[in-house]
């Protein structure tokens, strides 16, 4: 009778636990804290990108010279480039800062070089704080529109006139007006007089009805406001594509 091994693995982040000779880096952003582990204080690196908290085996073994609390264990731990890593096995351990404590369960790590505490234990420890905003994402837009004023200012219209060659055998298309549904019709008007106050696009009285009157396409913004364009498929059929 055969018996089937589960094998569990978990995704783990070892930045800076791999040591390549003849390779330095600044290490000016790790973040490192002391955290009384099991009664002994322990220096620990912050991982916030990681499932699990690891600790290497030399570090156990002064919490532990017996080895008596390791347990087997069937996780694989996953690195992101895709390298996975048997830990020898799990121990929990009794892990407090300031006035935040748990217990946590530690792979243990032959070859590792410093304890990783994981994203979860971080919180619990209050190490770190979920901020759920955009403070961040919003400043950056910011200071990129700020930088770049002549591009989101204006409406975005190239100086000069754009030449479009077609081919010999081009025949223009006219299609008839476009046909709104009546639920719309007020938003269309709006977006319409929005679009000419603008200088986007002008009123045409008479128009050569052998002239190239392209689709209108009308798509539905999230807040409910109209995107108009045109959909030039005739025309785009028979242009000259000149080599770049």
């Amino acid at each position: 009778m055969l018996k089937s091994l589960s094998v569990t693995v978990v995704l783990v982040v070892f930045v800076n636990t791999i040591r390549v000779n003849n390779v330095h880096h600044k290490q000016n952003h790790v973040w490192h804290e002391i955290v009384n582990t099991e009664n002994r204080k322990i220096k620990i690196k912050v991982n916030t990108g990681a499932d699990v908290s690891i600790m290497p085996l030399k570090v156990f073994k002064k919490l532990d010279s017996q080895l008596q609390k390791i347990k087997p264990t069937n996780y694989v731990l996953k690195a992101f480039e895709g390298s996975t890593l048997k830990p020898t096995g799990v121990v929990r351990l009794h892990c407090n800062y300031k006035s935040n404590e748990l217990y946590e369960n530690f792979m243990i790590i032959e070859h590792a070089e410093q304890v990783l505490l994981g994203g979860w234990a971080s919180l619990q420890l209050q190490l770190v704080t979920r901020i759920n905003s955009n403070i961040a994402n919003d400043n950056v837009k910011t200071r990129v529109i700020n930088e770049n004023s002549d591009i989101f200012t204006g409406n975005g219209k190239f100086p000069g006139q754009c030449c479009i060659t077609v081919l010999d055998k081009f025949e223009p298309v006219c299609h008839p007006t476009t046909k709104a549904p009546i639920a719309i019709g007020s938003s269309l008007k709006k977006e319409l007089d929005r679009l000419v106050e603008r200088k986007a696009i002008v009123k045409v009285g008479n128009f050569n009805p052998k002239a190239s009157i392209n689709k209108m396409v009308m798509v539905e913004k999230p807040n409910g406001n109209l995107r108009l364009c045109l959909d030039p498929l005739d025309l785009n059929t028979d242009i000259v594509r000149k080599p770049k």
